[in-house]
């Protein structure tokens, strides 16, 4: 892709249209999923922290963001990119 092209996204519920994003990071609580937990809590595999924010998590971050409005993130993608 080129960044030329103009994307527009539409996210709607049967509530409504999305107009708020909240996105949590990655924290230490995930090492507290034990092995007998996480089954019953959905997860597939025991993560390892710093591999999922510097690896999946930014990346998938950055993709969300290049589609969400530039004048809201403005200045914010120094933050992800640390």
């Amino acid at each position: 892709m080129s960044g030329k092209e103009n994307f527009e996204v539409n996210v709607n519920t049967e509530i409504g249209r999305l107009r708020k994003l909240l996105i949590h990071s990655p924290d230490s609580g995930l090492g507290k999923v034990v092995p007998s937990k996480a089954q019953d809590w959905l997860f597939e595999d025991i993560v390892h922290l710093d591999t999922i924010r510097k690896g999946e998590y930014d990346y998938y971050l950055k993709l969300l963001m290049y589609f969400l409005d530039p004048e809201k993130i403005k200045g914010k993608l120094a933050d992800i990119d640390s």
